[in-house]
C-alpha cells in the first residue's frame, strides 16, 4: 500500500494531541477540585471534569473506529492496486496475442511455467507443461527439451541458463520444434525473455518472456542463401558455391598431403540444340545432365554449372589419376546416351579436361588453365578428351 502508514499517522496525529490535551486538563481540574477551594469552585471544577472525560471518551471512540477502518482501507487499497497490476497484464498480453506472439510464464523457484494458447499453437498444438499438476521446473524443460531438434538442444539451454545465471540481460534465441507430424515437421520458434524477478540472494524467482513463430522468415531466409549458392535451373552448385568448396579442398589437401581432381565439361554443339529445338528444349537437356553428374560421381564430390554450357566436377576424398579417368570415361558415356523431350530425340556430346593437385598445378587457378588447356587440345583436334601428365597431352576416347 503506497503512503498508507504515513497516511494513517497524519489521520491519528490530530485526535491523538486533542486527547493528551484533554487529558492533561482533567489532571489539572482533579488536583485543582482536590486542592480544598471553596464549594463553588469545586463544583464548576467538577462539571470542567465530567465535561474533559467526556471530550476524551469520545476522542479515544473516534481514534478506536479510525483505526479499525484504516486495515479496510488498506486492503481495498491493495486489492485496486492488484487489479490494476491484473488489468495491465491483460491488456499487454492481448496486445502480443495480437501481433501473434505467444507468451510464457516460468516461476522458476516454484516449478511451474504456464503458457497462453497462442502460444501452445506455436510449440506444435500440443503443451508439454500444463497436464494438471504442478511439475518441477526441471522436468518440464527436460519435457521442452525433448522435442526440440537435436542439433538446437544444448545451445538453447546453454543462452537460457546464461540469463538465469545474470550473464546475459535478456534472453533471445532461434531453434525448431517438433510439429504436429513429430520428427518429421520442425518449426522454427524465436524465444525471447527476460529474469523479471530474483530473491535476496540473487536467484531467479519469475522468468517471463514470448514465442513467435518465424517459419516464414526463416525459409525465405534459406531459398535466398540457397539461391546465391545453387545454378536456378539445374539445381547444381554455382560458380560461388563451388570456388568455395574449392579452396577448402585444397586447403585440405595441402595439409594432409592429398589429391584433388578438377574435371571440366563442355557441352559440344549446345548452340545448335538451341536453334533447332528451342530454348525450353535445351534447358530440359541442361536438366538432365545435371541429373546425369550428381548419379555419376560421389557424394563427397561436387558438381557444378559455371556456364551456360559448362559444368564442372571437384573430386576429392582418395583420388588417383586412374580413378579420376575412370569418372571421366563415365561422364562422357552417361551424357552421349540420347534424350527425348516431347517426342524429340535429341542425342550430344561432350569434350573434358581433368587435372590433379598437385601433379597439375598448385592452386585453383592453375588447375583451371590446365584442365581448360587440355580440353581445348581435344576440341581442336576434333574429338572429346581428358588429360593425362603433362608430357601425355591428351587422350581419346
Amino acid at each position: 500500500m503506497r503512503g498508507g502508514w504515513p497516511r494513517l499517522l497524519r489521520l491519528v496525529a490530530l485526535p491523538a494531541g486533542v486527547l493528551a490535551l484533554g487529558l492533561a486538563l482533567t489532571l489539572g481540574l482533579n488536583e485543582l477540585w482536590l486542592g480544598g477551594h471553596s464549594g463553588a469552585q469545586v463544583e464548576v471544577s467538577r462539571r470542567l471534569l465530567l465535561g474533559g472525560g467526556a471530550l476524551c471518551s469520545g476522542l479515544l471512540a473516534l481514534v478506536a473506529f479510525m483505526l479499525a477502518t484504516a486495515r479496510e482501507r488498506a486492503h481495498a487499497m491493495a486489492e485496486r492496486m492488484t487489479q490494476s497490476l491484473r488489468d495491465s497484464e491483460q491488456r499487454w498480453a492481448h496486445a502480443l496475442e495480437g501481433t501473434g506472439d505467444g507468451i510464457w510464464d516460468w516461476q522458476t523457484l516454484v516449478g511451474s511455467l504456464s503458457t497462453s494458447t497462442r502460444a501452445k499453437e506455436i510449440l506444435g498444438g500440443l503443451d508439454p507443461f500444463d497436464d494438471g499438476s504442478r511439475k518441477r521446473a526441471g522436468l518440464m524443460l527436460r519435457r521442452l527439451v525433448s522435442r526440440m531438434h537435436p542439433e538446437d538442444r544444448a545451445r538453447v539451454q546453454a543462452e537460457f541458463r546464461r540469463c538465469l545465471d545474470g550473464q546475459t540481460e535478456r534472453l533471445s534465441t532461434e531453434f525448431r520444434m517438433q510439429g504436429r507430424l513429430g520428427a518429421h515437421e520442425w518449426n522454427w520458434v524465436l524465444a525471447r525473455g527476460a529474469v523479471v524477478t530474483r530473491d535476496r540472494r540473487g536467484r531467479p524467482q519469475r522468468m517471463l518472456g514470448t514465442v513467435a513463430d518465424i517459419n516464414t522468415r526463416r525459409r525465405s531466409e534459406e531459398h535466398v542463401r540457397y539461391l546465391a549458392l545453387h545454378d536456378p535451373l539445374t539445381e547444381l552448385a554455382n560458380r560461388a558455391q563451388f570456388d568455395e568448396r574449392m579452396q577448402f579442398a585444397l586447403a585440405r589437401a595441402r595439409r594432409y598431403d592429398e589429391c584433388v581432381g578438377l574435371i571440366l565439361i563442355d557441352l559440344d554443339d549446345f548452340k545448335n540444340v538451341n536453334d533447332q529445338h528451342g530454348h525450353a528444349v535445351g534447358d530440359q537437356l541442361l536438366q538432365t545432365v545435371a541429373r546425369r553428374l550428381r548419379s555419376t560421381v560421389r557424394e563427397t564430390d561436387t558438381p557444378a554449372r559455371i556456364g551456360g554450357d559448362e559444368f564442372v566436377i571437384l573430386l576429392t576424398g582418395p583420388v588417383t589419376r586412374e580413378t579420376a579417368r575412370m569418372v571421366a570415361e563415365k561422364i562422357y558415356s552417361q551424357i552421349a546416351l540420347p534424350m527425348e523431350f516431347g517426342g524429340r530425340r535429341v542425342e550430344i556430346t561432350c569434350s573434358l579436361g581433368l587435372a590433379l593437385y598437385p601433379e597439375d598445378g598448385g592452386d585453383a587457378t592453375a588447375l583451371a588453365k590446365f584442365a581448360d588447356d587440355a580440353m581445348y587440345r581435344g576440341k581442336r583436334a576434333g574429338r572429346q578428351a581428358y588429360t593425362q601428365p603433362r608430357q601425355q597431352g591428351f587422350k581419346e576416347f
